[in-house]
């Protein structure tokens, strides 16, 4: 009994032995090869440039290599803007990244004195300040806009067809103010009388 037992285990361990054999010899092996990372965190819709792309060196699959980015996406990066969320130190695959924002989306300048320290792939709020008439106040005009470019005098912003003729209007007739959004914050409220902004800023 012992010895047939003995067998049997042997036998079990032999088959183990050739299965794991098998599935080495199956496994696709690695090849060296440039590939391209993300090196930190990019919002959906945002550019790539401005060195967030990354050019590495390594052992990849050849399932990997099928579907990675071209190490030439970096030379493109600056006209390239993210699918969806990306993870820093993620490998960037060609389904990452597009030429395009998505159907409809629009680009518009939007002049700013004063600019927060935003950079391309950022957030910002705007806030449309009033200082003449009987309207005078503050009061949010849009929320989490996309930032794609930053220049010296604005910011080139990534809105919707419906709202690209509002911040345009308002670029061309208003003041606006845009605000760095942190993660996270919440929406401003609207002031329209100096006892709100002293109640509003805490004194």
């Amino acid at each position: 009994m012992k010895r047939r037992l003995a067998v049997v285990v042997v036998a079990l361990l032999s088959g183990l032995a050739v299965s794991a054999g098998l599935l080495v010899g199956i496994a696709p092996p690695a090849k060296q090869a440039g590939y391209v990372i993300v090196s930190r965190d990019v919002p959906a819709g945002a550019p790539l440039g401005g060195g967030v792309l990354e050019l590495r060196r390594g052992p990849l699959t050849a399932d990997l290599l099928a579907t990675a980015a071209s190490p030439a996406a970096i030379g493109e990066a600056a006209k390239m803007y993210a699918t969806h969320q990306l993870i820093s130190g993620q490998l960037l695959q060609r389904a990452d990244l597009t030429r395009t924002l998505g159907a409809g989306t629009r680009l518009v300048y939007l002049p700013l004195s004063g600019l927060p320290p935003v950079a391309a792939g950022q957030r910002v709020d705007l806030l449309l300040a009033v200082t003449a008439g009987s309207d005078t106040g503050v009061t949010p005009f849009a929320q989490g806009v996309l930032v794609t470019r930053v220049e010296a005098t604005g910011l080139v912003l990534a809105v919707s067809p419906e709202a690209a003729p509002a911040f345009v209007y308002a670029s061309l007739n208003e003041h606006l103010v845009a605000l760095g959004e942190a993660e996270g914050s919440a929406s401003e409220p609207s002031v329209q009388t100096l006892s709100q902004a002293l109640a509003g800023a805490g004194s």
